[in-house]
């Protein structure tokens, strides 16, 4: 009669906790690698955000500035105080006319601020661009969003003294300073750039720049 032993096989307890162990290893390992990424993924998407607004808003704003132009169809030819400015400008603009796209020289342009229907943390930039330059200079025209995130926005104007030292202002008015303009505008902008994480919640990371545009 031949006799058939039965063998088992099986995992030493050993064998289950260095298991385990190397399991515990690889997943911490896996979760440091993922949230890494997650964040270099916010951090690298913060930075071209921010690297692709600020630029455009600073450039689109001096574009308009320094064109600018004291054109006289009214009493004002510019208008300015510390939450808006107005002014005419012969940064080329276009208006759909006829059927046709036509560029236009002169144009009226305001800047200002309004409240955000979706957020009131954040203020909304407008550019209103009125391409039919006519005597009332903060009326008429379209008005676009810029940024629908501005934290806040301020002006000033800066002009030479009779002893040719800067002097700053919140205010001008063309009427009230002879027809004249300042010899250069500072826009102080705070705006939104992305968001930080921080634990377990998220920040909203925020940036104020002054620029200075010389007329």
């Amino acid at each position: 009669m031949v006799s058939l032993k039965k063998t088992q096989s099986g995992f030493t307890l050993m064998e289950l906790v260095m298991t385990v162990a190397i399991m515990g290893i690889i997943i911490a390992q896996t979760y440091t690698i993922i949230n890494t990424t997650i964040l270099t993924g916010e951090y690298v998407e913060n930075k071209v955000y921010g690297s692709e607004v600020l630029p455009a808003i600073m450039s689109l704003m001096t574009d308009d500035l320094k064109n600018i132009v004291l054109y006289d169809l009214g009493q004002e030819k510019f208008l300015g105080d510390q939450l808006s400015i107005a002014f005419y400008t012969m940064n080329p603009g276009f208006e759909f006319k006829d059927q046709k796209m036509n560029l236009v020289k002169l144009s009226e342009v305001t800047y200002y601020l309004k409240d955000s229907p979706t957020d009131p943390k954040y203020k909304v930039l407008m550019r209103r661009l009125d391409t039919s330059a006519d005597k009332d200079l903060k009326t008429g025209g379209n008005a676009i969003v810029v940024y629908d995130k501005i934290k806040s926005m301020e002006f000033e104007y800066l002009n030479l003294d009779e002893q040719k030292v800067t002097v700053k202002e919140v205010q001008w008015y063309s009427s009230v300073k002879s027809g004249k303009l300042p010899n250069a505008v500072s826009v102080k902008l705070e705006l939104f750039l992305g968001k930080v994480k921080k634990k377990k919640d998220e920040e909203d990371k925020t940036v104020t720049v002054t620029f200075k545009v010389t007329l």
